[in-house]
């Protein structure tokens, strides 16, 4: 005890000593001033030009203030209380940047991880309870960009944010399990072809996840059916209504060797012409307001090659369905085979089949007649 006194007493007797040679102000300040200038020591002079801090110590306030801040800080709010120019603070967050890349620089403004956490949570609360929400009104909420906003979900969505982001809307997994469930449910209840629209308006499906959530069901096989067109314009014609349709076409057509376009029109057919020529193919060919048979042209031909062979004139007029006119007469006649060939036959007046040897022998009896006229 006694030498720690001793000592105290000495250090109070050094303290109290005059010193002889002191450095002022001024020129401690022009020291510094040439030390920082031959780069001896690394020091950032203060905006008032009052004190020098080193560039590790302003690295380590700035950390403060972010912390301080919530995790989000502008830098020009941060100058007054760092009190040294932008760009030394630009430069040290640049330091502390490329020491944790989980911090991010956007628009004037520094965000931790922590800081996006907090927001995703806090976004992950408002869905669950809406169970549909739009990035640009969350980012108009938290006063964010779209972009930065988005990028900042993206790796969040399925951990923090328990849901899904489509097209910019982020959704609940439950909403769209709902939505997909209404939207299989009602399309798999129509029995006839239906406008989205009108569809939309009873029910109000989502139309961000409409399309996708259709095209899922119809290449999964558990909603059967076509779509024609895109989004809310589109039609759908569910296939039960597709193979009555067919059946009813295939049934009148064979009861009757044809189907006017007219009766297909009425069966709901679209583009009857192309329609019928597609499904029924090689069973026969289309006029102009039907679909006919290659049976009924045998049937025509049969009766066509029956009078011929008895050298009688047929009109096949009232052979035919008194729909068609005169240019189906003439089209069908071209597709008999008696009358192809040419050689037995003439067709006359569009309907007409006259045989050769008819014609021979009214040529004959006129002949004969005229010359008997002439010797009178």
């Amino acid at each position: 005890m006694d030498d720690l006194a001793e000592l105290q007493a000495l250090l109070g007797a050094v303290q109290k000593q005059e010193t002889k040679n002191r450095l002022n102000e001024r020129n401690c300040r022009e020291l510094l001033i040439k030390l920082i200038e031959k780069e001896l020591v690394k020091l950032i002079t203060t905006l008032d030009g009052g004190e020098y801090v080193t560039p590790d110590h302003l690295e380590k306030e700035l950390r403060d203030e972010i912390i301080v801040a919530g995790g989000r800080l502008r830098l020009t709010d941060v100058q007054p209380q760092l009190n040294v120019d932008l760009s030394h603070i630009q430069r040290r967050l640049d330091d502390i940047i490329k020491d944790d890349p989980s911090i991010k620089f956007v628009d004037g403004e520094v965000f931790t991880q922590d800081y996006m956490d907090g927001v995703a949570e806090e976004i992950n609360q408002i869905l669950q309870e809406a169970g549909s929400l739009r990035l640009v009104e969350l980012a108009s909420r938290f006063n964010l960009s779209t972009q930065f906003l988005t990028t900042g979900l993206t790796s969040r969505v399925g951990s923090i944010v328990q849901g899904r982001m489509e097209s910019g809307i982020l959704y609940t997994n439950t909403y769209i399990e709902r939505q997909e469930a209404c939207i299989r449910g009602t399309f798999s209840g129509l029995t006839r072809p239906m406008a989205v629209a009108d569809l939309q308006a009873v029910f109000d499906f989502d139309e961000s996840l409409f399309e996708p959530a259709v095209t899922a069901l119809l290449k999964s096989g558990r909603l059967k059916g076509t779509m024609a067109g895109k989004g809310m314009r589109a039609t759908f014609t569910p296939a039960i209504f597709s193979d009555s349709q067919l059946k009813a076409v295939n049934t009148f057509y064979k009861q009757n060797g044809y189907i006017e376009f007219s009766t297909a029109d009425k069966m709901l057919i679209n583009n009857p012409k192309g329609f019928l020529t597609k499904e029924l193919g090689s069973t026969g060919f289309a006029l102009r307001s039907a679909f006919v048979s290659n049976s009924l042209v045998d049937n025509v031909d049969a009766q066509v090659e029956e009078a011929v062979s008895t050298g009688t004139i047929i009109d096949v007029a009232p052979l035919l369905p008194p729909f068609m006119d005169a240019h189906d007469h003439a089209a069908i006649l071209q597709k008999c085979a008696s009358i192809a060939k040419g050689k037995t036959t003439r067709v006359m007046a569009q309907s007409l089949v006259v045989p050769v040897s008819w014609i021979k022998k009214c040529s004959e009896y006129i002949g004969t007649a005229a010359k008997n006229d002439a010797d009178r």
